[in-house]
């Protein structure tokens, strides 16, 4: 009988904010890494009508102590934070998350999964990530289909995926640039194709645990 009441109560609660206020998006926030991709989105939505962006951390911690790289980013963080204590127990039409977190909404939202990394190269099976979460904001039509050889059927019906491409590059994108010029600049002879290989930031790495090897071996090819 309680478990009735309950899931009437919260029924409810979704049909008010549905038909109630603005389309809330809370996004959360684990590292700076994670920030960053969310930065761009949260700019374009917090200039939009009928739209209220609000963020937190994925577990209490003060504010002070969240080192964001970018001074923009750490203003843009402030700018819209609120205590994920309180941010827990409000509503939320969305949820975005970059990272597998402790942070629990108590009353219904739409939990999405953004990467964190893959615009570095770093694109990773992430199945069982995908299978927490109700959206999965994905790089491209590609990737959707490496998780459904992985898993058949995992965006058939309780899971969605979206190919949003990745928000961060977006500035990069946006602008326009002489290949050859870049090329030349860096020693590159613009009459050969380029192969961009990235690396992530930890310490295992293949950059900062291979240095240039792989990179020499592969050149011999």
């Amino acid at each position: 009988m309680g478990g009735r009441l309950l899931a009437a109560a919260r029924g409810a609660d979704d049909w008010l904010a549905t038909r109630l206020g603005p389309t809330r998006v809370l996004f959360v926030l684990s590292d700076g890494y994670g920030f960053s991709c969310q930065a761009e989105v949260i700019r374009h939505l917090a200039g939009r009508p009928g739209v209220v962006v609000a963020t937190t951390t994925d577990r209490p911690r003060p504010v002070d102590e969240i080192v964001l790289a970018d001074p923009q980013e750490a203003t843009l963080f402030r700018a819209h934070y609120q205590d994920p204590r309180r941010a827990a127990w409000r509503k939320w039409h969305m949820v975005v998350d970059t990272h597998r977190s402790a942070f629990y909404p108590k009353r219904h939202a739409l939990r999405l999964f953004m990467h964190h990394g893959p615009g570095f190269g770093i694109l990773g099976a992430k199945v069982a990530v995908a299978e927490e979460f109700d959206g999965f904001l994905g790089l491209s039509a590609i990737q959707r289909g490496i998780f459904e050889r992985l898993r058949p059927g995992l965006f058939d019906q309780r899971h969605a995926f979206f190919a949003v491409g990745f928000p961060k590059d977006d500035p990069f994108a946006r602008n326009t640039y002489d290949r050859v010029a870049i090329l030349t600049n860096l020693g590159l002879d613009p009459r050969l194709p380029t192969l961009l290989i990235t690396s992530h930031w930890q310490a295992g790495a293949t950059l900062r645990c291979f240095r240039a090897a792989p990179f020499a071996r592969l050149a011999e090819a």
